[in-house]
């Protein structure tokens, strides 16, 4: 006989893991500092940048350095014009740092996504951290430096092949997701998710412009590039996994199936050729798998259609 009643488990599964959910909007509140304190701090020292380089390559104004923080108005004065010059310049740089960025991250995440129900949710969160936090401590380089501002499109690249924010983003939803019954409860926590990242935004926009008038643009890196490095920190420390092994092994290893195909490609003898069918029989099982995977997610009245 069965000394557990199957009620109780079945209550017990519903419930929501508040620790796991604490632990992981901790790790999202610093996560969203980092990134809120980092956004307009990039912006100004990209500004500053252009507009030293641009008023020092002047005739007019190279021998008035003390104009930096001048605002000019005045259509008709020459500094106004290098003024619209510095603004476009600024924001080209930003718009070749986001598409190299987000390019990147649209096929890492889809990546991420799937596998992450193989390789664990912390995998999931760890991998656009790392890719974060060179990027962050790229920027404090380069400022510290000096260097070239071409050097921050490394950090992009960084960003776009680990997923950079986008990936945490779907490492927070999916973590929730884990932690939380497919009810009410799952609803309120992706809305915790929100609060937090509001909350953040909130905090760092009060924060920000005072921390760069008073400490420059250094000091302010280097506090967003820890705050990022600690998220990490908390993700290995704290997080708990939430896919089990026995969750994992119901999905056959896609790194199995690639490493046949790229034994094949690079087949230059008939040995390599047959060995391509050993890692290829043992990934057989995947691609039935993912059509599983995807037709559980279709409602039972398009199943066959």
């Amino acid at each position: 006989m069965e000394s557990t009643p199957l009620l109780e488990n079945k209550d017990k599964e519903d419930k929501s893991k508040l620790g796991n959910l604490l632990k992981a909007n901790l790790v999202f509140i610093v996560f969203h500092l980092a990134i809120n304190i980092r956004n307009p701090l990039l912006t100004q020292y990209l500004y500053k940048r252009y507009y030293d380089e641009e008023f020092d390559n002047s005739t007019v104004f190279s021998k008035t350095r003390n104009q930096t923080s001048k605002c000019y108005v005045n259509k008709s004065d020459p500094g106004y014009l290098l003024q619209e010059k510095v603004q476009d310049l600024t924001s080209n740089c930003q718009t070749i740092l986001t598409a190299i960025g987000y390019s990147g991250a649209v096929i890492s995440c889809m990546f991420l996504g799937a596998y992450s129900d193989f390789l664990g949710r912390r995998f999931l969160f760890v991998v656009p951290l790392i890719g974060e936090v060179l990027k962050f401590w790229l920027l404090t380089v380069v400022i510290y430096w000096n260097l070239d501002l071409r050097y921050l499109y490394i950090g992009e690249v960084f960003e776009g092949i680990t997923g950079g924010y986008n990936g945490v983003i779907l490492a927070s939803y999916a973590y929730t997701a884990d932690n939380t019954p497919p009810k009410n409860s799952r609803t309120l926590g992706i809305a915790v998710i929100d609060f937090s990242a509001y909350l953040a935004a909130a905090v760092s926009s009060v924060v920000t412009g005072f921390f760069i008038k008073d400490l420059g643009y250094l000091y302010p890196s280097i506090t967003t590039a820890s705050l990022m490095l600690l998220a990490l920190i908390l993700v290995v420390v704290l997080l708990p996994e939430t896919i089990d092994s026995d969750r994992r092994s119901q999905y056959p290893s896609p790194g199995k199936a690639a490493g046949a195909y790229v034994l094949h490609g690079f087949a230059n003898t008939d040995l390599m050729l047959f060995m391509f069918l050993v890692p290829n029989g043992i990934a057989a099982p995947l691609m039935p798998a993912l059509r599983a995977i995807m037709s559980r997610t279709a409602p039972a009245e398009m199943q066959g259609k």
